[in-house]
């Protein structure tokens, strides 16, 4: 357990570690499952009644909330509420002043447990924090984490509208040591709730340990969406419903859609389960609403989805609400910008005939009833069984509409089958069918002008028209003359029919004049149609340059973005070039790899540049996205296990540990040119990584511990910068491979250590106390030597290629899709051959 003066030092360590700038987080997709479940349904309130909290259970699992938090009395009943459904109960202990003894927390957070709650949302004794009684609030935390077992989740309550900057510093660092899952901002119930300030540090001293929940003002979608940039993993809030209404209105046109959007009605008694089943589908149209006035009654988001969608086909958008009447703030907005008017009175029979065009008599083009309103209207939400239409889950793309109903049976079933529908369309698909339509239009004047011919006797076409008519094969002399006539026509027809949609997707402005200048209409001239093998060509891939990371060695470890084109596109008559990075010749042996890649794209292949560990770890990932990105050719770049990272954990080395290391840093040992770089200063709870520094390790270990003064002997306040001779570390070659070795030793006698046991590379040093918190040399010398690597035993993992090879740097260049089945690279390569050199496939 630390004592006061340990946790004073450590927050005082964290705060002047803190960094200036913090980034903005993603959040979860607006309107998502992943949304919905970061919000925590509350009702704390001293009054509330059991019908209260029933539904506030009934709108958690309605809305799929992560879970409801309540005070102690309420949790069996929440329990009982939830059970079967993924929602959780939340208790809050010592809620809301949060100064009950300690003893009086963990006997509520036992009391909770048992009723059944598996998260516990405790609030500080931050009067104990304000004044620096920091042993004593660690105490209060642990004391009800000791109450809890590990597999519930602890949330700590900091209150930080009655803490300071360095408080909040402090609570979250003692809610760390006391072992907090998360560390939340307020109550709701003292003064100011969370702020963007508080949730960003909240957010950086939590770091990958803990969670940030905001909570305390948090009231519609707006403030939601800004805590969750500044940081918030959680919200916790009493608005829940109205945050997630507010998210299903900016969902455009999916929240617009009303197939998706309404719920199934159950049916009653009088209505048989036959009647529903034999009821007719209904008429599917296209609208044209440019001009039209659409009526829309309510105020509240759906309205403002309602709106929007208007204004995309170009209608005039107008809302009948009470003066009074909330209006959403989007819609708001867009009262403000004249996009839309709002006839400020209750909905009257008459707004329908009085608010429309005067050119259809002042009558509406559609009524859309989004709250209220029992009259047997256009549209009206949450009952079908009104409706005399409904709108569509629909896909756009220029000319190009795509409608899916499910006549209201659906549910969200509607905008999925529209989403699956549109992903298998080649990419702006309707420019394509602009052209065609460019394409049609010109062939019908330019035959009518020449021939004059009677628009009935042409082979008209419509949307809704059969494939192909009747008529549409039927044999054809070279003396037809009505067949001459719409020879073009027919010709569109048919490749509309039956060519590919990628193929027609490929038809450029130019290919459509070269059609039209020598696919005349007279049978005296020969027709010329478009070349397929050249608008087959436009869809080839373009030359591209991947930029791969192949992980710490074993093929097991590639990522699954890079696993694909290494093992199986890789074509056996793949040439392979193999760099040749020996000491001295590195920077030749990169300008050669860069030249023969941008060789190999500029011959039209498609080039894999295969990296050691990740492409952006000391792989010079940039500088080769530089080169290839300057002449014209950006590459892909994906990402890969970095054995800074990995290597330690197959030497069962923690690169962090609580007590032993809070921080971990990646160096190199060789800098630009082969230099030296300035190696880091000792830290104790840090552990230091060193890649490609074993060729230089006797000069590193003397940089380090002082014996070669390169390093200022202090920082300015007296204390050493060098690291301890008896500083356990470790060299680690060859990692996760079955020739793995791993040698434990300290900076005193690491050197020896390697000189006596020899070089085995590619390796790295890891330096730090984490080094034997799992192994170290329990008197066994002055090092041990562990050799083989077992850590992926008894795993399944596809070994078909058995690519020792993935040690290397390797660039391949094409990846050609084939048909026979993949044969062994390591044929070509020979095992083991390339030993952490770099290496170039490509192939002519």
């Amino acid at each position: 357990m630390a004592s006061q003066g340990e946790l004073q030092a450590l927050i005082d360590r964290r705060a002047k570690a803190l960094p200036e700038n913090t980034a903005e987080y993603d959040t979860p997709a607006v309107g998502s499952k992943q949304f919905s479940q970061a919000i925590d349904h509350t009702l704390l309130k001293l009054d509330a009644t059991e019908e209260q909290i029933d539904t506030l259970c009934e709108e958690a699992k309605r809305f799929d909330f992560k879970a409801v938090c309540v005070r102690l009395q309420w949790v069996e009943r929440a329990v009982r509420n939830l059970n079967g459904s993924p929602v959780r109960v939340a208790c809050v202990i010592g809620f809301h002043e949060g100064m009950y003894p300690s003893k009086d927390k963990a006997e509520e957070a036992d009391k909770a447990v048992r009723a059944g709650a598996v998260e516990l949302d405790m609030v500080i004794n931050w009067h104990l924090l304000k004044r620096k009684r920091f042993r004593e609030v660690y105490e209060d935390i642990a004391a009800v984490r000791y109450a809890a077992s590990d597999k519930i989740i602890l949330k700590v309550i900091l209150e930080t509208s009655q803490l300071e900057r360095f408080d909040i510093i402090a609570a979250c660092v003692i809610a760390e040591e006391g072992h907090a899952d998360f560390i939340k901002t307020s109550t709701g119930f003292c003064g100011q709730g969370a702020t963007v300030e508080n949730v960003r540090l909240m957010r950086t001293l939590a770091g990958d340990v803990m969670s940030v929940k905001a909570s305390g003002g948090v009231r519609n979608l707006e403030d939601c969406l800004t805590v969750m940039k500044a940081g918030a993993e959680r919200i916790g809030t009493s608005n829940g419903v109205t945050i997630i209404e507010e998210a299903n209105g900016l969902k455009g046109a999916d929240a617009a859609e009303a197939d998706d959007t309404l719920p199934v009605l159950p049916l009653s008694n009088e209505q048989p389960h036959q009647a529903i089943a034999l009821m007719p589908a209904p008429l599917l149209t296209a609208v044209d609403s440019e001009k039209h006035v659409h009526l829309i009654i309510g105020s509240n988001p759906l309205a403002s989805a309602r709106c929007t969608k208007s204004i995309e086909v170009g209608a005039k958008p107008k809302i009948v609400a009470p003066p009074d009447a909330e209006v959403h703030y989007i819609l708001a907005k867009r009262i403000e910008d004249g996009q839309v008017e709002w006839i400020r009175k209750h909905f009257e029979d008459t707004d329908v005939t009085s608010s429309g065009r005067a050119e259809v008599d002042h009558v509406v083009d559609a009524v859309f009833v989004t709250s209220g309103g029992k009259t047997a209207l256009i549209n009206v939400v949450d009952a079908p069984n009104l409706c005399t239409f409904t709108l569509l889950s629909t896909h756009s793309d220029g000319p190009l509409q795509i409608g899916i109903t499910t006549s209201g049976k659906g549910c969200k079933l509607a905008s999925r089958i529209r989403r699956e529908i549109a992903s298998t369309l080649p990419p702006s698909f309707g420019d394509a069918i602009e052209r065609l339509g460019t394409m049609r239009r010109r062939i019908w004047e330019e035959d009518h002008r020449a021939h004059q011919w009677d628009s009935q006797a042409a082979d008209l076409e419509d949307d809704d028209a059969p494939a192909q008519r009747p008529t549409f094969n039927r044999l054809v002399s070279e003396d037809d003359a009505g067949a001459a006539r719409t020879r073009r026509m027919r010709w569109l027809s048919q490749i509309c029919e039956y060519w590919p949609l990628k193929r027609l997707a490929a038809i450029t402005h130019s290919d459509i004049d070269i059609i039209l200048q020598s696919y005349t209409s007279t049978v005296d001239t020969p027709p010329l149609s478009l070349d397929t093998a050249s608008l087959d060509n436009r869809l080839r891939p373009k030359p591209q340059i991947i930029l791969a990371g192949s992980g710490p060695g074993s093929p097991s470890l590639l990522t699954l973005a890079t696993h694909p084109p290494v093992l199986d596109l890789i074509p056996r008559r793949t040439p392979v070039h193999i760099a040749r990075k020996f000491p001295g010749n590195a920077e030749a042996a990169q300008s050669e790899l860069l030249q023969l890649g941008l060789e190999a794209l500029q011959k039209g292949h498609t080039v894999l540049r295969l990296k050691q560990g990740d492409p952006y770890v000391y792989g010079r990932g940039a500088e080769e996205y530089a080169f290839f990105r300057e002449r014209g050719f950006a590459p892909i770049v994906l990402p890969g296990i970095t054995s800074a990272l990995s290597a330690p954990l197959f030497a069962a080395i923690p690169s962090t540990h609580r007590g032993a290391a809070d921080q971990i840093l990646i160096c190199t040992g060789t800098g630009r040119k082969g230099a030296a770089p300035d190696p880091p200063p000792y830290i104790p709870t840090q552990t230091v990584v060193f890649l490609m520094a074993l060729h230089r390790l006797s000069s590193l270990v003397d940089v380090l511990t002082g014996a070669t003064a390169t390093m200022d002997s202090s920082d300015g306040q007296g204390e050493a910068k060098h690291w301890p001779k008896e500083t356990p570390c470790a060299v680690i070659e060859r990692a996760s491979c079955p020739d793995q070795r791993v040698i434990r030793s300290t900076l005193q006698n690491i050197c020896a250590a390697v000189e006596e046991e020899g070089s085995r590379p590619p390796g790295l040093l890891v330096i730090g106390w984490s080094c034997q918190v799992l192994k170290g040399l329990n008197g066994d010398g002055r090092w041990v030597t562990e050799e083989g690597f077992d850590g992926l035993d008894g795993l399944e993992f596809d070994r078909r290629s058995g690519l020792e090879f993935l040690e290397t740097d390797v660039t391949i260049a094409p990846l050609l899709k084939q048909d026979k089945p993949i044969r062994d690279v390591t044929e070509k390569l020979g095992k083991g051959a390339i030993d952490g050199a770099s290496g170039l496939y490509s192939q002519s």
